[in-house]
């Protein structure tokens, strides 16, 4: 008897168990029609997007988004940076600041830039001096107020504000062309500069096998200077790097330069003499890749008298552009 009583105890738990896991699963089922619904509409949301972008796949909308944001986090800062350039330029309109400064040389722009700058300072000591001046015919003329030279004072005070309002004037023009000139060239060079240097960044760390990572400018200075980053964050100046390297890093800005004017429709052919003489057999091969990429956009003439490069050149170079012509001593 107590067994049955056992076993019937033990079939009411299973009975109330199985009925808790049915309201569990049943409950599971409902959340997961909820989440299939709130899915379908994100992806009927999605759907314009996806198509916009010209995708098939969901996930590849993450990296699309990504840019995005950034992109309208670079348009927020454009604005912020025309509006700072509009302040700077004591109100001109941008378009009157950009008219202004295209097609400016930036050696000349430094060059009146300096100019300018020196001639500022100039008319700083010379409103103070002035400002002295004016201060001391105010002095003269309270104690000549009431005196027979008092017109002859008061006249020469006029005179004094006249003058120190047309060299304030001046002063102000200056000022003004001082900074529109340093802005012209912080855009000359973030637009010619920058996109070149990060070119002949690219190309040095092929020629290099890696070793740097990047070409530095240092423009703290007056006089700026070029110096590379190595793979573990060390800035190497031109003058501790070795005569091979120096070779590499000037075929890197003349690759850069060359593919930027054949952007610009010069395509005029690239004359090697000898460059690879300070190469070893790897930073070879690497030279001979990189101007096998040239030679797509250009004519690419390489001439050396060491014979142990030709079967580099073969080795690194496809034989469809590839093309030799030995001239026997």
């Amino acid at each position: 008897m107590d067994t049955l009583s056992a076993h019937i105890s033990e079939a009411v738990t299973l009975s109330e168990r199985k009925t808790g896991l049915e309201k569990q699963v049943e409950d599971a089922k409902k959340r997961k029609e909820a989440a299939n619904e709130t899915q379908t509409l994100a992806e009927a949301r999605l759907a314009p997007l996806l198509k916009a972008a010209g995708l098939t796949d969901y996930e590849l909308l993450y990296p699309v988004i990504e840019k995005a944001i950034q992109a309208r986090a670079l348009k927020e800062k454009v604005a912020q940076l025309e509006e700072q350039i509009v302040q700077i330029g004591e109100g001109i309109p941008l378009e009157t600041l950009l008219s202004d400064s295209e097609g400016a040389d930036s050696a000349s722009l430094k060059s009146k830039s300096d100019e300018l700058k020196e001639e500022s300072l100039s008319l700083s000591d010379e409103i103070e001096r002035l400002g002295k001046r004016h201060a001391t015919a105010t002095v003269e003329f309270e104690a000549l107020n009431d005196g027979p030279d008092a017109t002859t004072a008061a006249a020469d005070m006029e005179l004094a504000r006249a003058e120190m309002r047309a060299q304030a004037e001046r002063y102000l023009r200056k000022r003004s062309q001082t900074t529109l000139l340093s802005w012209a060239i912080e855009r000359y060079r973030a637009e010619k500069q920058t996109p070149l240097l990060k070119r002949a960044s690219e190309l040095f760390s092929t020629l290099t096998l890696g070793r740097y990572s990047t070409l530095l400018v240092d423009q703290e200075n007056s006089d700026s200077r070029l110096s590379a980053l190595t793979i573990d964050s060390t800035v190497v100046p031109v003058t501790g790097m070795s005569e091979g390297t120096v070779d590499q890093l000037f075929l890197s800005l003349r690759l850069a330069a060359l593919e930027d004017s054949v952007i610009g429709g010069v395509h005029l052919p690239f004359l090697a003499d000898d460059l690879f003489i300070n190469y070893d057999d790897d930073r070879a091969n690497a030279g001979f890749k990189v101007l096998a990429e040239v030679a797509k956009t250009t004519q690419v003439l390489f001439f050396t008298h060491h014979r142990h490069l030709l079967p580099i050149a073969r080795s690194a170079v496809s034989p469809s552009v590839l093309s030799e012509c030995t001239i026997p001593l």
